[in-house]
Parts: C-alpha cells; structure tokens; sequence
C-alpha cells in the first residue's frame, strides 16, 4: 500500500509533512517533483467522481475540511492556501493486494470513497479488453457483499462507505499473480491525526508548528542523492 498526502508523522504531533516514498524517490526527485504537480488535476478527476456518486458525502468530507483548513493531498506548500478538497489523505494499491477483515479506526470521515481501475502494469494505462486474471474481490464480511473488482469484463468500481463502522477487507485473486494487467485501487479519506492537528490549530491550542512540505522534502532528497 502506497500513500499521498499530509500526516503528523510519528514524531510528534505538532509536525505535519507531505508524506512520500523518501527511499524511491530519491533516485529521481525531479520526476516526482514533476508528477506531483498533476496531483491538482488528479484531485479535480476524483471529486468530479466522487460527487455524481454521492454529492451528500462528498459534501459532509468536504465541509470537514474547510471547517479547521485542512490542506488536501493535492496540495504540495501550506503557505497561502485554501482547503478546498475532501480529503488530506489518498492511498492506493497495485499488484494484486490483499489484507484481512479491520475498520478504518484512523479515519476521521465517518466514511470514505474507493475507487478501482484496471490498468497495464507495463505503462498504467487504462485496459479496456478482458483481463487475463480475474476474481479479486473487496469484501464486506459482515454484510455478506463481494464486489469483484476485475470480473470477466474490465470496468470502473466505485463505491462509498462507512469506514469507521463496516469491517471490509481484500481478498486476493484466485486467479493469482497477472505479469501484464493490474488493479488500481485508492481509496480517500481525512485521517483522525490530521484532523485533529488542524483542529486544535484553529482553537488556539498549539502554539508551535512543523511544516515539511514537498519542496523542502524535495530538495532534501536532491542534495542527499548527489
């Protein structure tokens, strides 16, 4: 599982940074500098999904949000911003990933927004024939529901639930490991740390704070890789 976006990291909790693969990265920061400049377009793709599928919470996310002006995963610098988006945090999957029953406990949104896409694992573009593996299933034990991410006929899942109270888990493709086609799922959510940082900054109740936002981690990497 991979991740974009602000966090508090286990340091301390008055340090917020714009978290990242520090060990990949640092082979080409340039590339990801340049990549991580589209994550506004990425982040307009996504809420234009997420609000045709449930504008109700996409907007209780999004209000969420503004309310203490927590930055979103698009956002790269926190000097002079406006939260504007419906999460701080994206995470996603690829090669056939797999977990075990849980509950999103470090979620802040009452529910999250998931999104599937089948893809080629040689360039990540979109696969519109039929997949050479299939059956990968996200599962909702409790409930008896399994969606079937990759089926016979490739396609688009989305879906919206609530993470904090439903039990779900990905059960890995019977079909077994795929060298040419993948799923990439992510899912989207504000995280109970962030949140309550940004909250306890509006009220006043922390007086010193960290910012290690994308340039300085960029820059950073750039001057350890030399």
């Amino acid at each position: 599982m991979y991740a974009i976006g602000w966090r508090p990291p286990c340091l301390g909790d008055f340090t917020i940074e714009h978290y990242i693969n520090s060990t990949s990265i640092s082979n080409n920061p340039e590339l990801h500098h340049s990549l991580s400049l589209q994550l506004s377009k990425l982040q307009n793709i996504i809420q234009n999904l997420f609000q045709k599928l449930s504008s109700t919470v996409f907007e209780m996310n999004s209000n969420k949000m503004k309310q203490f002006n927590i930055p979103g995963f698009e956002i790269l610098d926190l000097t002079d911003f406006y939260s504007s988006s419906f999460a701080n945090q994206l995470t996603f999957t690829l090669k056939n990933f797999s977990n075990f029953p849980h509950i999103d406990q470090t979620d802040s949104s009452e529910s999250s927004y998931f999104l599937s896409i089948p893809i080629s694992t040689s360039d990540g573009t979109l696969i519109f024939d039929s997949f050479d593996f299939f059956n990968e299933f996200f599962v909702f034990p409790d409930h008896s529901i399994d969606i079937d991410l990759t089926g016979k006929e490739p396609g688009i899942v989305q879906m919206v639930w609530k993470a904090k109270s439903t039990r779900n888990f990905t059960l890995y493709p019977d079909g077994g490991d795929s060298n040419s086609f993948s799923t990439l799922s992510m899912s989207l959510k504000i995280s109970k740390k962030a949140y309550s940082l940004f909250k306890n900054l509006q009220n006043g109740k922390v007086d010193n704070f960290t910012v290690d936002d994308h340039t300085s981690i960029i820059k950073r990497l750039a001057s350890t890789s030399k």
